[in-house]
């Protein structure tokens, strides 16, 4: 299957000793994500309808990468999505990690902290409505784990309050 936004592909994989199995994949692009932290240690989040989950979830600013990116062209794709679901911009922005989807699927997930952040917005793509949160880091925690939440927004928490001991 080609879509718009992924592929779906069936690979030969060889086991060892005359073994071959067909695995499907999902191929996608590589994605950003950003966990914004004030200077009083509140996170933002965003809660936005997902129609895979018809429901709302809450999430992170956050977007598919360019296909050809470098790490700078990575940062400045996470700014602009903060910048656009968020309305924050930030002097500092630092990644965390860099972590695979899944076994059957290639995109990679590059996280940021912003800090020092500010208002700076542009304007949101057409249909996303989302609306911005600001919690203590350890409200947020809890209500990513109490919710239907997107894995990459309770992992770059962990790893924010890992990195700063909060």
């Amino acid at each position: 299957y080609k879509g718009q936004w992924f592929d779906i592909v069936e690979q030969k994989i060889d086991l060892g000793e005359g073994k071959i199995v067909s695995w499907e994949m999902f191929k996608s692009s590589d994605a950003v994500a950003t966990i914004a932290l004030d200077d009083n240690n509140n996170v933002y989040l965003g809660k936005e309808f997902k129609a895979a989950h018809k429901d709302f979830i809450y999430t992170i600013a956050a977007g598919v990468a360019e296909k050809q990116h470098s790490e700078e062209t990575l940062k400045e794709q996470a700014r602009k999505e903060l910048r656009e679901e968020f309305g924050f911009n930030a002097k500092k922005f630092e990644k965390l990690a860099t972590v695979l989807h899944s076994g059957r699927s290639n995109p990679k997930w590059h996280i940021y902290l912003a800090r020092e952040i500010y208002n700076d917005a542009l304007d949101k793509d057409e249909g996303e409505t989302i609306e911005v949160l600001k919690l203590p880091i350890n409200k947020a925690l809890k209500l990513l784990l109490s919710n239907k939440s997107h894995f990459v927004a309770l992992l770059g928490i962990l790893l924010v309050k890992e990195k700063l001991k909060l």
